[in-house]
């Protein structure tokens, strides 16, 4: 049976067809379509191999080594989460800023990026059809995100583990499998230990398990609900016990030091820096220096950032943290007005991650060129944002027409007087997708939970802190045309 085939039921009527109606295909086409995720990955092959070998021959590095790599170095690889670290020194790095130029650095970020989009051909072909294998040969072969896996960077394993996560949930929604479980737990549990950020994908996990609770009842959705919920809660838990592992170690509860240079580079940024609301008067006195020195800083002056890893190397975390603040609160106004200038340009940024290599510094040229005419012609992360905030609102209305119906079959149960309960109820079950609204749930609230965490917690490069949830706009795009469609399966 192939994908194409499989058509799970609820209540006797199929109710997410992984084919689209209004795209009619011979059915022996449709019985080969389970290659094409293969094919295209493998397409994706080719072109991450000829980038890889073009910027070895331009420049002598089989890998293109992003700013947040020497960051982690500098560091001594011990104050940011586990993995990415991990993965650096065993690709040969080392505090002494000896950069290898093995062939596996690349190789290994590419592996993981070609079975992403294995798994995104497949699942968009399954919600979208001939749409969704469009949408997924953009994921797959634009150049930008070709050249991603080269940039020894967290985004480049961000993105491709958010995509083999969301396709480990989208299995479990066919098939309540103990190993898919276990899976799509350690995914998210990896993401964590990239990014602490990620914290919202557990959060994501546990709204779309409680809300697939308080649907009509159906033995599959009701174990699934029960073991996202449990994924959720442990995935929690390890980062609650990393950061209070941060907090008996520096005196912060915080899953890194990262976010509080963040802090301190955007209270610089702003201008609302305030030594005289430091308690400690070492570090009051060490933060005047800095802004008598430098007195208005702009994105791309890098003193600022250098500012806070002296700070956070040296000094009291606690105490500089209380320093930004209690500066926060005593400029408010200039605050929000930077707050508010900030967002604006951030999502005002193109779409698709032009790469690290921008303006002057560019390797790739042609990758600023896409960025600039992506920025002009409007393609920036506006649309996304629009597309979240509007999908969440029909969502909620979904899900307030699922408790109606509910609380109507519960009714028709007990013998009220509401005749048509039983019927709403069946039919519920009948037309919706409901598999294919809790995919599109799923992938909204990623897309929000990044949005959120990017713009009240990272003060620069929207574009390349959005990237890593940019598959999961795209496959929401491929969902939408087959959200809004209903037909009666006749082979159900």
């Amino acid at each position: 049976m192939t994908l194409w085939q499989r058509r799970p039921v609820y209540g006797g009527a199929a109710c997410f067809p992984l084919s689209v109606p209004h795209m009619p295909l011979d059915q022996s086409l449709k019985r080969h379509l389970t290659i094409i995720p293969w094919i295209v990955a493998g397409l994706c092959v080719l072109e991450c191999l000829a980038f890889m070998l073009y910027h070895h021959a331009t420049t002598g590095y089989w890998a293109f080594y992003m700013p947040d790599t020497n960051s982690y170095i500098f560091d001594g690889f011990t104050l940011r989460p586990p993995f990415y670290p991990l993965f650096l020194r065993a690709c040969g790095f080392s505090t002494d800023m000896t950069e290898p130029t093995m062939i596996a650095v690349s190789l290994v970020p590419i592996i993981v990026h070609v079975l992403s989009v294995a798994a995104f051909t497949r699942m968009a072909i399954g919600v979208g059809g001939i749409w969704g294998l469009c949408v997924a040969l953009v994921y797959a072969l634009f150049p930008s995100l070709g050249i991603l896996p080269l940039e020894m960077g967290t985004e480049s394993f961000s993105m491709s583990f958010v995509v083999i996560t969301t396709y480990l949930f989208y299995c479990m929604l066919y098939k309540p499998s103990y190993v898919l479980w276990i899976a799509f737990t350690l995914m998210i549990l990896l993401l964590q230990s990239i990014k602490p950020a990620f914290l919202f994908v557990p959060v994501c996990v546990a709204v779309i398990g409680i809300g697939m609770m308080l649907m009509p009842v159906d033995p599959h959705r009701r174990i699934l609900s029960r073991r996202l919920l449990v994924s959720a809660a442990v995935c929690v838990a390890y980062i609650l016990v990393y950061s209070a592992g941060v907090y008996y170690k520096w005196g912060v509860f915080t899953p890194s030091t990262v976010s509080l240079r963040n802090d301190y580079y955007e209270a610089r940024l702003a201008g609302v820096l305030d030594p005289k609301c430091s308690p400690d008067a070492d570090l009051a006195a060490v933060i005047d220096s800095y802004i008598t020195n430098r007195p208005v800083i702009d994105e791309v002056d890098s003193s600022a950032w250098i500012e806070g890893l002296d700070l956070t190397n040296k000094y009291d975390l606690a105490a500089l943290r209380v320093t930004i603040i209690e500066s926060r609160k005593k400029h408010a106004a200039k605050w929000r007005d930077y707050f508010v200038r900030k967002v604006s340009l951030g999502l005002s940024e193109s779409l698709i991650y032009p790469g690290t290599d921008k303006g002057v510094f560019a390797g790739y040229e042609f990758r600023d060129d896409i960025g600039r005419f992506l920025t002009r012609t409007g393609v920036t992360w506006w649309i996304p944002t629009a597309v979240a905030l509007a999908m969440m609102s029909l969502l909620t209305l979904r899900l307030a027409v699922c408790l109606r119906h509910r609380a109507g079959c519960k009714k028709a149960r007990y013998g009220a007087v509401d005749i048509f309960a039983d019927f709403r109820c069946k039919s519920l079950r009948a037309s919706s997708n409901l598999r294919a609204w809790c995919l599109s749930s799923f992938l909204v609230l990623l897309l929000a939970g990044n949005i959120g965490v990017v713009v009240f917690g990272a003060p620069y490069d929207f574009s390349r802190l959005l990237c890593p949830v940019l598959p999961a706009f795209f496959l929401l795009l491929g969902c939408l045309p087959g959200l809004f469609v209903h037909r009666n399966d006749k082979s159900a």
